[in-house]
C-alpha cells in the first residue's frame, strides 16, 4: 500500500529521515515518562528522608533508656542464674518423699499383731525389722497381708515398687513365741 501525504503548509517540506520522524512522534511520551520516573525517585527519597528521620528520633529515644535496658537485661540474667540455684537447692534441700504420708501409709497397713522394732530408710530404700505374734491367723499370712496393703496403697507404691520379706525367724520375746521379720522396700 502507497503512503499518500497532504502538505497542508505552505512551505516547503523538508525531507526527514524514519529515525527522525519517530524521534519526534515518541519525544514528549519519553519526556513524560523521565519526568514521572524522576518525580517517583524524588518521592522514594523523600520517603527514606522522613523513615531516617524517624530512626534518628527513636535513635535519640534509645539513648535516654538504653542504661535502664542494660540494667533490665542483668536483672534478668541474675533471676536466671538465682531460679537455677534455687532448684538445685530445692533438689538437696526438698526430701524426694513426704515422710509423714510414707510413715502413715505404713502405720494404717499394720494389723494388731505385728510391732516394728525399727524404721530405716537409707538410699531410696526402707527396711522394716519388727515381730508378728500368732493371733486369729497363722504369723506368715499377717506378714504377707500386711505387704500387700502396703503395696496397695497408692503412695507407698508409688514410692517403693518392690516390698519384700527378706528374713524370718521364730524366736521368744518375754516368754511369748514371735516370728521376727525384716522387710526391704525398694524404689
Amino acid at each position: 500500500m502507497a503512503k499518500i501525504s497532504i502538505n497542508l503548509n505552505p512551505h516547503k517540506e523538508k525531507q526527514q529521515g524514519i529515525v527522525a520522524q519517530s524521534l519526534s512522534s515518541y519525544l514528549p511520551q519519553v519526556f513524560i515518562g523521565a519526568v514521572v520516573f524522576f518525580l517517583l525517585i524524588l518521592l522514594l527519597n523523600v520517603f527514606v528522608l522522613i523513615r531516617i528521620g524517624f530512626y534518628g528520633s527513636y535513635q535519640r529515644q534509645w539513648k535516654q533508656w538504653e542504661a535502664k535496658a542494660r540494667e533490665i537485661s542483668t536483672a534478668k540474667k541474675d533471676i536466671a542464674q538465682l531460679e537455677a540455684k534455687n532448684k538445685e537447692l530445692q533438689g538437696i534441700v526438698v526430701p524426694q518423699i513426704e515422710a509423714s504420708k510414707m510413715l502413715a501409709a505404713t502405720f494404717s497397713a499394720l494389723p494388731d499383731n505385728i510391732w516394728f522394732e525399727s524404721l530405716s530408710y537409707k538410699k531410696n530404700s526402707l527396711s522394716l525389722k519388727g515381730y508378728v505374734i500368732q493371733w486369729k491367723e497363722d504369723y506368715l499370712a499377717s506378714l504377707d497381708k500386711f505387704i500387700n496393703t502396703l503395696k496397695a496403697d497408692a503412695y507407698f507404691s508409688s514410692i517403693f515398687k518392690k516390698s519384700t520379706m527378706v528374713n524370718s525367724e521364730k524366736k521368744n520375746f518375754q516368754g511369748v513365741e514371735v516370728l521376727e521379720f525384716i522387710i526391704e522396700c525398694a524404689k
